[in-house]
């Protein structure tokens, strides 16, 4: 799994769209038939989707000393590996999955699993500038787990997401210093008041005069984004919702 590129095309033309690298530590390991999977993570089981901890058939593994562990998101939403079947990352199912599919954005209803990620994914851009806690800047493709941010948040997971099909890929200027990112389509983030926005609904955006927005060429763009403890980060001087908060606030109706 860790050689997995996002759109590769997996069995049952299961298309992948992001692929996560994360922090291994802390994390129980699990072996279920050959397969090495952390216990938090969902497995069918008599039709029923269950954390790995809890699936009767596991092995733990006490010397688990990689550092890293992987996932990806589909265009499924479901990873087949040999007979067993897990949950992507989003681990979207039943009433949360009908949540997400029947959420109406700024674009249209979801309605379709495909649609989870062309609508709904965002990123930044490569060569984004991200703070370090020790001041030092890098750039958000070059971020690794367990790196500490200048708000001391730790990174648990880097996430790199397919861009070409998204619904668009912008500049965004919000009128003050440090106060420009590019990205797209779906990046949360909150204003000085703590109200959060999302740059799926530019016109939101728009309604300060002092900000714009220019469309980008989503051809041989790479997007990022991250995973933190502290479910967000800053870029530059916006503070933004991790990788995560992008399917949690459609879920807690935050947006």
């Amino acid at each position: 799994i860790s050689d997995i590129q996002i759109g590769d095309v997996l069995m049952n033309s299961n298309t992948v769209t992001a692929t996560i690298i994360l922090d291994s530590k802390y994390v129980r390991m699990y072996d279920i038939d050959g397969v090495i999977v952390s216990g938090f993570h969902k497995i069918k089981y008599n039709n029923v989707w269950t954390p790995v901890s809890k699936y009767p058939f596991k092995n733990p593994i006490s010397n688990y000393t990689e550092p890293y562990i992987y996932c990806i998101n589909t265009t499924n939403k479901i990873i087949k590996v040999n007979k067993l079947e897990f949950l992507d990352w989003d681990e979207l199912f039943d009433e949360h999955l009908e949540k997400v599919l029947t959420h109406r954005s700024p674009v249209g209803t979801i309605g379709n699993k495909e649609n989870i990620h062309k609508i709904l994914d965002g990123g930044f851009l490569k060569g984004t500038v991200i703070k370090l806690f020790n001041k030092k800047t890098i750039q958000i493709q070059n971020i690794i787990p367990g790196d500490k941010l200048i708000d001391g948040s730790v990174v648990y997971g880097i996430v790199k997401i397919k861009s070409d099909d998204i619904k668009r890929v912008c500049e965004y200027n919000l009128g003050q210093l440090q106060s420009i990112f590019r990205g797209g389509s779906n990046l949360i983030f909150s204003d000085s008041r703590g109200k959060l926005h999302s740059t799926l609904n530019p016109n939101d955006i728009l309604q300060n005069p002092a900000h714009s927005i220019h469309h980008l060429s989503t051809s041989n763009i790479e997007l990022f984004h991250l995973l933190t403890d502290t479910q967000s980060f800053y870029v530059g001087n916006i503070k933004f919702t991790d990788y995560n908060h992008l399917i949690d606030t459609i879920l807690k109706k935050s947006l």
